[in-house]
């Protein structure tokens, strides 16, 4: 495991220097100052996690690397990532051995994203944790998309303003959710939640607004939830 992301002048110096580094299994890495982080990432062929920022433009090319990664399972895009559809695509059609993918440190306006872009992540059928908070090009069709999920065990979508109780809806088929974000969708309702209630008896977490309820266990989760809603 290594860690290069407070020096990233001597990162960049650091990561060149190391050939293949084949043991190398977890990295974190700011790669603002590298000239190109393509060709140094995707020489770690051993790396099951990847937290990685400061990309700015190149994040397409680097996600494109990716797909070099055969055991890749943890990706993190953290702060300066822009990600456009095509980078998009390419995560949902390439590391299929994702289970975690955090999308949350990237711009919350992507270049060019469709909603056909944001559909293909419900290819990622390994995934227990998604977190696309502020994508905000996830739309209800978006959400049906990720019903396909059905390892998925976290999913945040904080600040998907487009989500209305018809997407929060089509997410009560995801029966292994414990922990759901729901802050800041500020199209969803009672009746959304009412649909988690129903269905999603495992549910220990659930944030509304800048509200949070840990419920004790699916026996009390309803009642938990219908008396701390505030939305």
């Amino acid at each position: 495991s290594v860690s290069l992301s407070s020096s990233p002048t001597w990162s960049a110096r650091a990561l060149a220097a190391h050939g293949t580094w084949p043991e190398l299994t977890t990295l974190e890495v700011d790669c603002s100052y590298m000239t190109d982080p393509r060709w140094t990432v995707g020489r770690f062929k051993a790396l099951t996690s990847l937290q990685i920022f400061g990309l700015f433009s190149l994040a397409d090319v680097v996600v494109k690397a990716l797909a070099d990664l055969p055991v890749l399972t943890t990706l993190c895009l953290g702060r300066d990532n822009v990600l456009t559809g095509t980078g998009l695509r390419t995560i949902g059609n390439s590391l299929g051995n994702l289970t975690r993918l955090d999308l949350s440190g990237c711009t919350s306006e992507m270049l060019g994203v469709t909603c056909e872009d944001v559909n293909v992540l419900g290819k990622l059928t390994r995934l227990t944790e998604l977190d696309v908070s502020g994508l905000i090009e996830l739309t209800n069709v978006g959400a049906s998309s990720l019903c396909g999920l059905q390892s998925l065990e976290h999913l945040s979508l904080e600040g998907c303003v487009h989500i209305t109780d018809q997407g929060v809806g089509a997410l009560a088929d995801l029966r292994s959710l414990t922990s759901i974000d729901l802050r800041h969708c500020p199209r969803m309702s009672g009746k959304g939640i009412q649909a988690l209630r129903t269905n999603l008896t495992g549910l220990k977490r659930l944030r509304l607004g800048s509200y949070s309820a840990k419920l004790p266990g699916s026996t009390s989760s309803s009642k938990v939830i219908a008396e701390g809603l505030d939305i």
